[in-house]
């Protein structure tokens, strides 16, 4: 009979990956509140809204002509 040679060390390569992953899920982690922080700091006009009884649409914001020149700060 020869001599087995040495198993392969699972446990290693289980270390190895497990920390792999957790690199990884911190990333995804990272890079999703950078990704939901961009989007809420975005700004985007108000959509007009459409009367189906007319067929028009409008502006969902139109000052009075008195307020247009000034603006909320």
């Amino acid at each position: 009979m020869r001599a087995q040679e040495r198993a392969t060390d699972y446990q290693l390569a289980l270390g190895w990956g497990a920390v792999m992953l957790l690199i990884g899920a911190g990333a995804w982690v990272v890079g999703m509140a950078i990704h939901n922080e961009a989007l809420a700091a975005q700004v985007r006009p108000p959509e007009p809204i459409y009367y189906r009884a007319t067929g028009v649409e409008m502006p969902a914001f139109e000052p009075c002509k008195e307020m247009k020149g000034q603006r909320d700060i």
